[in-house]
């Protein structure tokens, strides 16, 4: 699995679930508990706002993902990410979405 397929599962599991252990990711994905911290750093670095509870794990703040829908990726990514989407947006609604 490649790191961007592993960083998806990561962000996808935690919409799923509220606290996961960084010892569960290790496990899901087949890596290190170090390698768990660098992806949970790059995903923040990327404005996804992961934080932890001590005993519990990691999850996602709350208010900042919509929930996952069948819309194309341009709908959903203006309210899942906190940073802006890197490509150009369409100005008026297109009739192909």
């Amino acid at each position: 699995m490649n790191r961007i397929d592993r960083l998806f599962g990561i962000v996808t599991l935690l919409q799923a679930q509220r606290y996961v252990p960084a010892e569960r990711l290790a496990e899901q994905f087949d890596i290190s508990v170090r390698t768990v911290y660098r992806d949970i750093r790059a995903l923040g670095e990327q404005g996804i706002p992961v934080s932890f509870q001590a005993g519990w794990g990691y999850f996602l703040v709350q208010g900042t993902f919509c929930r996952r829908s069948a819309s194309p990726p341009r709908k959903v990514a203006p309210c899942c990410c906190s940073k802006p989407w890197p490509l150009p947006w369409p100005t008026a609604p297109s009739s192909r979405w």
